[in-house]
């Protein structure tokens, strides 16, 4: 198989696949303004991460976004005890 043809394959395949999301048909930000959350802020936007990339029964998507998510807490914390909050 050349590498144009194999190339296309993977094209028609990754089309193929379904996303689940969580949100039904609405965007993440509309579903979070309908919430009432605020998306300027730093929870807002960890909500956010933590709401498309973890889920109750099956845990991280990868290694890579839980790490991520830590890494966003600790920005948030270290921000607020500079401040003195």
């Amino acid at each position: 198989m050349s590498l144009k043809e194999n190339a296309e394959k993977k094209v028609k395949a990754r089309a193929q696949r379904k996303i689940n999301r969580k949100n039904g048909s609405k965007s993440t930000i509309h579903y979070h303004i309908e919430r009432g959350l605020d998306l300027e802020s730093s929870t807002g936007q960890i909500e956010t991460w933590r709401l498309t990339h973890w889920d109750a029964k099956k845990g991280w998507i990868s290694t890579d976004a839980a790490a991520k998510y830590v890494s966003l807490l600790v920005r948030f914390y270290a921000k607020y005890q500079l401040l003195g909050i």
